[in-house]
């Protein structure tokens, strides 16, 4: 299941790096999905704003919230690949301290 980002909620720094990823976007369509998730510019305002049909608007922020998704899931395989390295390694100190 994919959350969706959330409207002026999103760090800035985070929103800037996701869309290095979709580097087919236009410069118009970074900034609009960048003030949208990051200020909470309201969708209809920005469409008027930079001038970006809402399907275009719509398929990006999908696209963008794509990226989101696969970058959450690299992190959770690297966070369960460090809990069972961490896991291992404690069980075998655990093992020689019993020993």
């Amino acid at each position: 299941m994919i959350l969706p980002m959330v409207a002026g909620a999103e760090q800035a720094d985070r929103v800037s790096l996701l869309l290095t990823f979709n580097s087919r976007l236009n410069e118009n369509t970074k900034q609009a999905l960048f003030h949208h998730l990051v200020h909470g510019w309201n969708e209809e305002y920005i469409q008027l704003a930079f001038g970006i049909l809402p399907a275009n608007f719509s398929r990006s922020l999908k696209a963008l919230n794509e990226t989101n998704h696969t970058v959450e899931m690299i992190k959770g395989i690297d966070l369960n690949h460090l809990n069972d390295k961490y896991f291992a390694i404690s069980t075998t100190q655990s093992m020689e301290l019993t020993a």
